[in-house]
């Protein structure tokens, strides 16, 4: 206690408290980030799964929506703050997205698989596939075979082996999508 005397010469008594406030991190490492980073690697796991096994697309589909219920309890540990979003909520939003991306990366990769049994034109996904390489000869309907000399040349590769092929390209497209979020994510939290 500290006694001031004003101009005056009325003597003021005050009490002086100093405060340390701590964030502790730890909490929300083991309790946000953790589980999320777990269910990312989880995600990618997921494109160890063949291409042509149905269970893919719906692995992703439940790799989703647990990251949904996952946020949705989430939202009671995070602080309300009224001075823009914090970094936490940007990488939640991220994650999502990114989640998304895996899960139109496997079905464009089964359309690849599956799509031309039912469209025997062609049209965009026929000019996107001959832009990544593909021919532009009608697909046969068994997966495992070459195309005869009669849907076409031989190119010595049957559709499974192109969409292994494209699978493989969207795959790396996904790490350095999912490693170029990971280094913004690491500067915006350095520089802040």
């Amino acid at each position: 206690m500290q006694e001031v005397a004003n101009n005056n010469g009325i003597v003021f008594s005050f009490y002086r408290f100093n405060m340390i406030i701590k964030r502790r991190p730890l909490f929300y490492v083991v309790n946000l980030l953790v589980p999320s980073l777990l269910l990312m690697v989880v995600d990618l796991a997921g494109f160890l799964l063949p291409p042509e096994c149905g269970e893919r697309v719906s692995f992703k589909v439940t790799i989703l929506l647990g990251y949904f219920v996952f946020l949705t309890t989430v939202v009671g540990i995070l602080p309300a703050t009224a001075q823009g979003t914090p970094l936490i909520d940007v990488y939640f939003v991220v994650c999502i997205a990114l989640l998304v991306v895996s899960l139109l990366e496997t079905v464009l990769v089964l359309r690849v698989l599956y799509g031309h049994r039912g469209n025997s034109e062609g049209g965009v996904w026929t000019m996107l596939f001959t832009s990544l390489g593909f021919s532009s000869y009608k697909m046969s309907t068994d997966l495992t075979q070459t195309p005869s000399a009669d849907n076409g040349p031989r190119e010595g590769m049957t559709l499974l082996e192109k969409a292994y092929q494209l699978d493989k390209i969207l795959t790396l497209c996904y790490l350095v999508l999912i490693i170029c979020v990971v280094v913004g994510f690491v500067l915006a939290w350095a520089l802040s």
